[in-house]
């Protein structure tokens, strides 16, 4: 691992790559964006799943998960929905629910934390 990578309990993001596994039913894996590790699962047309532990500009100690879509036809990638929680699977749950309710026009996806 890189020196400018901070370092991260490996066994921690084994768990949480796990977790995401079960939790999307797809392709999960660790990557490294803007210099943090995070647990990528991928999803049809671009779009993908990224969970961030302890997150910049979020509360520490606790997982970021965003559902994003890919950058195509010249677009940047963009967040659908997000949302900050002390355990991976209430973020991801938090996030689901937003994309749900956006997709029945319940209300527009916002960020919580």
């Amino acid at each position: 691992m890189s020196a400018s990578i901070p370092h991260t309990d490996h066994e921690q993001f084994a768990d949480a790559a796990n977790a995401m596994i079960l939790l999307t039913e797809r392709p999960t894996h660790v990557v490294v964006v803007d210099q943090l590790r995070a647990v990528r699962s991928d999803y049809a047309l671009g779009r993908h799943m990224l969970a961030t532990y302890c997150a910049p500009g979020w509360p520490g100690e606790s997982w970021l998960v965003q559902f994003r879509t890919g950058k195509s036809r010249g677009q940047e990638e963009r967040t659908l929905a997000e949302s900050c929680h002390f355990w991976l699977v209430d973020a991801f749950d938090a996030t689901v629910a937003q994309l749900e309710s956006a997709e029945r026009g319940d209300a527009p996806c916002s960020t919580s934390a």
